[in-house]
């Protein structure tokens, strides 16, 4: 009997020699997949942290190609399943610090804005700096008055001047080249242009002229005035108007000014910046604008005196253009540029950095 005893605790001692590795080799096992998956778990959540921070940099380009993108004015957004994002957009042009180190403060080359996100996911963040470079949205523009109507009628009466020699908004010699005094968009011709200004070529002047004509390029007008209806900051809900004032171009005052469709200003109308009107343009009494006007329609200057500096872009459907009496468009690269500051929204993407969490 104490034989059989002796041999079962043998045998218990052998099964525990082989066991206590075993569970030793298992436990370090548990531990090390345990340790792994958390580990594997902190990099998933890392990785849709910087996902949720990648978003907060879309919205940004989102929001600035629309013009609602505020230097200073931070944002939050929940994206559900746990992630969110922080916005923070500054523009360093103006944010009062020397951002490049070259003992200059807000000078022209600052002309970005620094957006940093700060993205989560449950209880992980990620920061990231993206740079948005601003970008103009008009197009170049290549005349005193461009049309994109092939077969435009062009009705020139009286003394007026349609110029593209380039001027400062106070008529004074511009810096910039001279361009052609009306330009037409193929599959218009010069031809057509020239036979329209039949006994009118003394009134459209600039280089090659009189009449000084040329080609000019084609743009995307749908696009184009869907993007300035977004960042418009005047919005023109009537027909007509009288001795309105919408901005002062030599006083640097100027707006992105919206009308869906026709327009009829009289009196003594002041404007500057950039004009949209989607249907007919009809200007009455005295007129000036330092800017761009953009029109799908007809531009009607029957009557009053109209003076515009800058430039004037036409729709394909525009049928008409009409000038009387001394109405005058002087081409102003000065004026354009007053006009490009305002519409800078769509931005370039400079690439992103991660910042310390």
């Amino acid at each position: 009997m104490r034989h059989q005893q002796h041999e079962r605790g043998f045998v218990l001692m052998s099964l525990l020699a082989i066991m206590v590795p075993i569970v030793l080799l298992v436990g370090s096992f548990a531990t090390t997949m345990f340790g792994r998956n958390a580990e594997l778990n902190s990099e998933i959540d890392n990785e849709i942290a910087l996902l949720a921070a990648e978003a907060g940099v879309d919205d940004a380009i989102h929001r600035s190609k629309i013009g609602t993108l505020v230097s200073g004015m931070a944002y939050q957004r929940n994206l559900g399943s746990g992630q969110s994002f922080t916005v923070i957009p500054t523009f360093l042009g103006t944010d009062g610090h020397n951002n490049d180190a070259d003992l200059l403060v807000d000078e022209a080359d600052e002309d970005v804005f620094q957006i940093e996100v700060i993205g989560r996911y449950r209880h992980t963040t990620r920061r990231v700096a993206a740079y948005l470079g601003t970008i103009p949205l008009l197009p170049p523009l290549d005349a005193a008055f461009a049309t994109m109507d092939d077969g435009i009628e062009i009705d020139l009466n009286g003394t007026p001047v349609i110029s593209g020699i380039d001027v400062e908004m106070d008529g004074t010699a511009g810096s910039g080249p001279d361009v052609p005094g009306i330009a037409i968009a193929p599959p218009g011709t010069l031809a057509h242009l020239t036979s329209e200004l039949s006994g009118e070529e003394a009134y459209v002047v600039g280089p090659g002229g009189p009449p000084s004509i040329g080609l000019a390029n084609a743009v995307d007008l749908p696009t184009l005035v869907a993007q300035l209806q977004n960042i418009a900051n005047v919005v023109l809900t009537n027909s007509q108007y009288s001795s309105f004032s919408f901005g002062d171009g030599p006083a640097g005052v100027a707006n992105v000014t919206y009308r869906n469709g026709n327009v009829r200003f009289a009196g003594n109308t002041t404007g500057a910046g950039i004009l949209v009107v989607t249907g007919d343009l009809e200007l009455r009494g005295n007129f000036r604008f330092d800017g761009v006007i953009i029109v799908l329609g007809e531009i009607d200057n029957s009557a009053g005196t109209a003076d515009v500096f800058g430039s004037v872009l036409q729709g394909p459907s525009g049928g008409r253009l009409q000038l009387r009496g001394t109405s005058e468009f002087h081409y102003s690269s000065q004026a354009i540029n007053l006009a490009n500051s305002l519409a800078g929204q769509s931005v370039a993407f400079n690439g992103w950095q991660e910042l310390s969490r």
